[in-house]
């Protein structure tokens, strides 16, 4: 798993990198309106931070669901969120979509139009934005390490460890996935894989973008 905390894994090292650091008490927070799905859950410190930015809202049943996969549409949306460009992305709902498969209606049309305006996202090929599709771990660090480009923050290279997998991660990934790696912003599971074709959880979603914060 590319959890972001846990008793098994290294401390990250990019908050001590950044000009802005953002600093989890020891004690737990209850998310504002939302509760998760378990009585404790590692990332509940960083959700709860999450949600009281506004970049993680939780479902109309109350729930935030931290183990749940991230879509395409919902990580741009936490990471426009994270940028404080929610006008922009209201006014972006309002544009035609520059996406061919993003119905006019869609709930995330604008954050998705913001993150590929400022370079965050892509799409595929033909302009498709294939929004409901899980992230996986590969895109996201992509779209995270692409979103730290556009704040121009400088990534001191820490590390220069590689995963025990690192001939699995695609090549338009593999540059993004050393850099963040290398920070300490990304780290591995406990028995030193990326799993980079793995699905990213709403957990891990939050506290990687918090991480960028």
């Amino acid at each position: 798993m590319l959890k972001m905390s846990g008793p098994h894994l290294r401390r990250p090292r990019l908050l001590r990198l950044l000009p802005v650091v953002v600093i989890f008490s020891m004690a737990s927070f209850a998310l504002p309106g939302v509760s998760t799905s378990a009585p404790s859950h590692w990332a509940d410190q960083a959700l709860s931070e999450a949600a009281i930015r506004g970049i993680v809202k939780g479902y109309p049943d109350g729930s935030v669901q931290p183990d749940r996969s991230v879509t395409r549409a919902e990580l741009c949306t936490m990471i426009i969120r994270m940028l404080g460009e929610e006008e922009a992305a209201k006014t972006g709902r309002r544009l035609p979509s520059s996406f061919r498969d993003v119905d006019e209606n869609y709930w995330g049309k604008g954050y998705l139009e913001v993150a590929r305006e400022k370079g965050i996202f892509r799409g595929d090929s033909g302009d498709t934005a294939a929004p409901d599709r899980g992230v996986t771990r590969a895109e996201a660090v992509t779209m995270l390490d692409r979103c730290i480009v556009a704040l121009d923050v400088p990534l001191e290279s820490v590390s220069g460890e590689e995963f025990v997998d690192s001939r699995q991660i695609p090549s338009w990934a593999r540059e993004s996935v050393k850099r963040l790696a290398g920070a300490g912003v990304v780290v591995g599971d406990v028995d030193g894989r990326f799993y980079p074709e793995r699905g990213l959880t709403r957990a891990e979603a939050a506290t990687l973008t918090l991480r960028v914060l």
